[in-house]
């Protein structure tokens, strides 16, 4: 949050447009132009040699400790997830899906 000083706000988003944000979040890689997601909640794993867009291969809910669980994340249309983000984010800041 700091130093832009952003609004946080909970927003119900499917599992396909989650798939869409980290996809977004590792289609610069492996340059640094700010647009990594930063996540919690869950862990998430990508082929760096694949194009932009089919980079992210899975991802699985996080352990209380913050390690790996096992438990899977649908990233289809068809699950919705409730996540926090910053209204900077939300309104398509740093290309994220609006």
């Amino acid at each position: 949050m700091l130093p832009f000083g952003n609004v946080v706000s909970t927003v119900t988003i499917t599992g396909a447009e989650l798939k869409a944000f980290l996809e977004n979040g590792v289609s610069q890689m492996p340059g640094a132009n700010g647009r990594f997601a930063q996540v919690s909640g869950l862990c998430f794993t990508y082929n760096i040699g694949a194009a932009a867009g089919s980079r992210v291969t899975g991802a699985v809910v996080a352990n209380a400790d913050g390690t790996c669980g096992t438990t899977p994340v649908d990233l289809t249309a068809g699950t919705s997830y409730k996540i926090a983000i910053n209204d900077f984010i939300a309104s398509g800041g740093d290309s994220y899906p609006v």
